[in-house]
């Protein structure tokens, strides 16, 4: 058996690309786009929240004769954790082939598509996504493209000295915040459980627990004020500085012990705090562009 590497995504995926001469690539809101690898077509989400890496359904990688090389991670997700292969393959979207390391593993990873991609894998200067009709009074919302964790491309929500990796879900209505994450947002914002404990889908097919969170006061990132945030309350930190809402008395999970008030303990993992916004908070927005070579996000909103 080969053995595996358990190494950092970001040492070899986020290698910069040769640019293609056909300078913005657009992608029409959730639908996938055909894509040749090995000269084979597969249909490829390409999404602002997915990794740095084309993904693959194991039967995808299978009906393209992918084979694992020595190089493998594992990704987590909360507890749950899945290991997936990799293979170099060329890649074709319309505008010439290019070279990237492909993931698969034995799972079913998306619905609808043979696997998913983020922008940040693609070799194109600027890669926009349309969410709907242009609207009048429309402008620029800039923000500051970062790679997150080397795995992910999006932005940054500054909290006093804490620094939350923000990026955009265009198949989630709620935005979605790591434990820790929620209750610095709660600290700060005015923040309260307000409703019981139930399971989504974060990515890969896995699901984990939330629960929704009102804040008293306004978040915004830039101009783009978040809405309809649900926070992971068993990923990445803890959520005991949370307190329950007036009407939320207790958990529907009876194995859960409710903290209400307490004062929140200083939390590791800072680094790895997310925040994944989502559709509810894009509503007013039209379009969103990922410029590489300025190093900007600007999402074209009311």
């Amino acid at each position: 058996m080969s053995p595996k590497y358990l190494i950092s995504i970001g040492a070899f995926f986020l290698v910069a690309a040769d640019t293609h001469e056909t300078s913005v690539l657009d992608i029409e809101e959730s639908k996938p786009v055909e894509v040749f690898i090995n000269g084979k077509p597969v249909n490829l989400l390409v999404a602002p929240d997915s990794k740095s890496i084309p993904a693959l359904n194991s039967d995808a990688a299978e009906r393209l004769g992918l084979k694992q090389s020595l190089v493998s991670f594992q990704f987590l997700i909360g507890s749950e954790s899945l290991d997936f292969g990799t293979d170099s393959a060329n890649l074709d979207f319309g505008h010439g082939t290019f070279k990237r390391r492909v993931a698969f593993g034995d799972h079913h990873i998306i619905d609808g598509a043979d696997g998913e991609v983020g922008p940040a894998a693609l070799p194109f200067p600027k890669v926009r996504f349309h969410l709907g009709e242009r609207k009048q009074g429309e402008r620029n919302i800039v923000l500051p493209l970062v790679n997150l964790s080397r795995t992910q491309t999006g932005t940054l929500l500054k909290i006093d000295e804490t620094q939350i990796h923000v990026a955009f879900s265009l198949s989630r209505d709620e935005s979605l915040a790591t434990a820790t994450a929620g209750a610095i947002l709660a600290e700060k914002y005015g923040g309260h459980f307000d409703g019981d404990t139930h399971m989504v889908p974060v990515r890969y097919g896995i699901d984990r627990p939330v629960r929704p969170l009102t804040l008293t006061r306004e978040l915004k990132l830039g101009d783009l004020k978040i809405e309809s945030i649900f926070v992971r309350t068993a990923d990445l930190g803890s959520t005991d500085s949370i307190p329950e809402g007036p009407e939320q008395t207790s958990s529907s999970d009876p194995d859960e012990i409710v903290v209400i008030g307490k004062a929140r303990k200083k939390q590791k993992n800072l680094r790895y705090q997310t925040l994944i916004v989502g559709r509810a908070s894009l509503k007013d927005c039209s379009s969103i562009t990922y410029d590489f070579a300025s190093k900007k996000i600007l999402l074209s909103c009311i």
